[in-house]
């Protein structure tokens, strides 16, 4: 996994201009403020900005980046630290160049008659656009810090209570609680963290934990040391759980398809150490008094470029189709392309799109750049008789921080009608 070529010298282009825009246009600034201090500050910030761009160009350019857990954290790293950095530069830039937009205009515009200065403690005009500029640009600064240092581990837990018309009334009442996109590599080995989740899981009294995809980013080593966690997560009727695109080993070069294979095995093993039945394209049926329900699970489905494991047909292979089908498809994609309108899945449970690990709430309506991408990103979806629930994630995936998107943990609470 390595980036093109021709798109690292353009990003670079893009980062040499904004950096010595930035030099030349606040130089005079430091020089006057900072006299016996501006070698200092110019040294740290290069030194800092330099060795930014070499870790990033080095990593893109010479290494792997999936070869190893390590090696994967340690770029996930590198390119949080250079976008910290430079979104906050070139929304700077970007301020700065809409101030000298700005004087220039007024530069030309027609003379207003001025009345006789009177004294005042009120700050400048150019002192108060310089302010609000310092606190535009420290926006995603601010933010970015905040979304990895506080937010990613802040665990949410989602409440839902839905009435469907198929369930069985043995089943009124059922607690589900969902889980997905965990990308245990992620976490760099911060097990108690885990072990908070699983309090909170516990402490919410499921009947059901159902786990909809993408435990590691790559690798089945990303598992290690999280059993105890895991396995003390509680559900009266069961634990069952899915792979997303992220649990084949897709995203990596490996030295030949035995050592891949072997990988998957592991991680297919991990799911049972960990407690929970893995949905391979099947389904099982839960008993309760003289009823049941179908709980089926397929393996990832979604639109290229990513991988089309699942097989909905074998999944569902004998379902008795009057009874309430609860569906585990990693991909909502899957939904609208295999499920709405063709088969009978009264509840759908989908993961993949962490809500963007941003966004933004609005009287109560939630807003993220994954709209952009996905016709459904997060939350509850109702189509007639049909319904799909998206688990914003409780990882991070890319970027360690989530910013107005908190890790998730949902409990949906199912009544018959």
């Amino acid at each position: 996994m390595r980036i093109h070529l021709s798109a690292l010298i353009l990003l670079l282009i893009v980062v040499a201009v904004v950096d010595f825009y930035l030099y030349f246009r606040y130089n005079r600034f430091i020089l006057k403020r900072f006299h016996f201090t501006r070698k200092i500050l110019w040294s740290f910030h290069w030194t800092v900005t330099l060795s930014v761009i070499f870790g990033f160009w080095w990593f893109s350019t010479h290494i792997r980046l999936a070869e190893t857990t390590a090696m994967y954290s340690a770029f996930t790293w590198f390119l949080y630290s250079f976008l910290l950095i430079y979104v906050t530069k070139i929304v700077g830039t970007l301020v700065s160049i809409s101030g000298l937009m700005l004087r220039f205009i007024q530069k030309f515009a027609p003379p207003v008659p001025k009345a006789a200065p009177i004294k005042t403690n009120r700050i400048s005009r150019a002192q108060f656009l310089g302010t609000i500029g310092i606190a535009i640009t420290a926006i995603p600064f601010v933010s970015m810090l905040y979304g990895m240092a506080y937010e990613r581990l802040n665990f949410k837990v989602e409440r839902i209570k839905l009435k469907v018309k198929r369930l069985p009334k043995s089943f009124d009442g059922l607690r589900i609680v969902q889980v997905s996109d965990i990308h245990l590599g992620n976490f760099m080995r911060n097990y108690s963290v885990m072990h908070e989740a699983a309090d909170i899981i516990n402490d919410l009294n499921p009947h059901l934990i159902l786990f909809t995809g993408d435990l590691v980013n790559n690798f089945a080593d990303e598992t290690n040391g999280y059993s105890p966690a895991f396995s003390r997560m509680r559900a009266t009727i069961g634990k069952f759980s899915i792979l997303g695109n992220h649990d084949y080993g897709d995203y990596t070069q490996w030295e030949s398809v035995q050592k891949k294979q072997q990988n998957f095995e592991a991680l297919i093993k991990t799911h049972e150490a960990f407690g929970f039945q893995l949905l391979r394209n099947e389904h099982v049926e839960i008993q309760k008094d003289n009823d049941s329900i179908v709980l089926a699970g397929v393996e990832n489905w979604g639109h290229p470029p990513f991988p089309q494991y699942g097989d909905l047909h074998k999944a569902l292979e004998g379902v008795d189709n009057q009874k309430f089908l609860l569906l585990l498809s990693h991909d909502p994609d899957h939904w609208e392309a295999e499920v709405l309108g063709k088969v009978p899945a009264d509840l759908t449970l989908a993961g993949h799109t962490h809500g963007m690990q941003m966004g933004v709430t609005i009287a109560g309506k939630q807003y993220s750049p994954a709209g952009w991408k996905y016709k459904r990103w997060g939350g509850l979806y109702t189509e007639g008789n049909q319904h799909l629930y998206i688990n914003r994630g409780l990882g991070v995936i890319g970027l360690p921080m989530r910013v107005g998107m908190p890790p998730e943990i949902t409990v949906i609470d199912l009544y018959a009608e």
